[in-house]
């Protein structure tokens, strides 16, 4: 790992309502087995800088979402009636979280409350963004997405790279995929969109990501699966009119 995080801090504002949960749920569901994994922008709040907010804190969990969602909400943080502008938890499956599949390896892990939780590496934490579902006619990356990787940057002394990056943009060949119709992935666009924008000049996906996955697929001799196939189609890829 080419940087280190520090722990989260729980008395920033949005760790004081996570630990107040996490408080709750060990109260009330006491034998509760399943890992509490916070991501989405709550990570960076919670490791480098508290005053990058946001009006939710992600969750995911294995099992017992609509239990915790019911604790959540006898608290005053439910997603469901929450005001305009109010704090609120939102607890999903663990597929809502989109990122490197490598990711448990480098997370914080820790025991709250007596519950087990998990707080990916910001650098994830940034893979996930660029997974978000482009609205129609969208022109670049979602901004709240690019405040996210810029004001990282900013903190750490300018991480990610550009060859941090691609190294874990690499680590995610099915997001690059394409089917028959050799449709750009949402995510592709993302990463295209995000590289003038934060480097300053634009990225070749073909040549520094997809090309270098296939010859490493090739390399493992995998040249007629699936994967290959559409890494192959994925070269011409073409934007969502």
């Amino acid at each position: 790992m080419a940087w280190e995080m520090p722990p989260p801090n729980w008395n920033s504002p949005i760790g004081i309502e996570l630990d107040r949960f996490f408080r709750e749920v060990s109260r009330q569901l006491p034998d509760l087995k399943t890992t509490l994994t916070v991501f989405g922008s709550s990570p960076i709040h919670l490791c480098l800088d508290a005053s990058f907010t946001s009006k939710d804190a992600d969750l995911f969990v294995l099992s017992d979402e609509e239990q915790l969602r019911d604790i959540a909400a006898s608290i005053g943080l439910g997603k469901v009636g929450a005001a305009p502008g109010q704090f609120y938890l939102e607890i999903c499956k663990p597929w809502a979280f989109k990122t490197t599949p490598s990711h448990y390896a480098r997370a914080h892990c820790e025991t709250r409350h007596g519950l087990a939780i998990i707080v990916p590496h910001v650098r994830d934490i940034l893979i996930g963004k660029l997974s978000r579902h482009r609205k129609k006619d969208q022109q670049g990356v979602e901004p709240k997405d690019l405040r996210g990787f810029a004001r990282v940057r900013e903190v750490t002394g300018g991480h990610p790279t550009e060859a941090e990056l691609i190294d874990d943009l690499r680590l995610c060949p099915h997001y690059f995929i394409s089917g028959v119709n050799a449709i750009m992935t949402d995510f592709r666009a993302n990463v295209e969109d995000l590289w003038p924008a934060l480097y300053g000049h634009p990225i070749d996906v073909n040549q520094q990501i997809i090309r270098p996955l296939i010859d490493e697929m090739e390399e493992m001799g995998y040249i007629e699966s699936k994967d290959w196939m559409s890494l192959v189609r994925a070269l011409g890829g073409v934007r969502k009119e």
